[in-house]
């Protein structure tokens, strides 16, 4: 499932995860600053379980699990479920990552 898709961290002031690095996508991916997360963002901006990028069909669908300080999409505050594309940019707290195509 590594073939889905990945997240480029952009910026991440905390340093976790680190500025530059790919990290592969499964069809169900979380992401927040609890250690169960698959992408674990140490930010104390970011809630424990933050939000959730899932791979339906042919698209990719990011969810807001209720967050305190909000999910935002190339700057856009997520409300409810919003599909996302290759090249848009989410940010958790401060730490901004782009969704692009698996390397290959």
């Amino acid at each position: 499932m590594a073939g889905l898709g990945r997240l480029v961290v952009v910026e991440s002031p905390g340093g976790e995860p680190p500025a530059g690095s790919a990290i592969a996508l499964d069809a169900v991916t979380t992401l927040g600053r609890d250690v169960n997360n698959r992408v674990v963002l140490d930010d104390e901006f970011a809630s424990g379980a933050h939000a959730v990028l899932t791979f339906r069909g042919r698209a990719w669908y990011l969810e807001d699990l209720g967050s305190t300080n909000g999910t935002f999409v190339n700057g856009e505050r997520l409300v409810g479920i919003a599909s996302v594309a290759f090249g848009d940019e989410v940010q958790i707290g401060r730490v901004r990552l782009r969704l692009e195509r698996a390397a290959g």
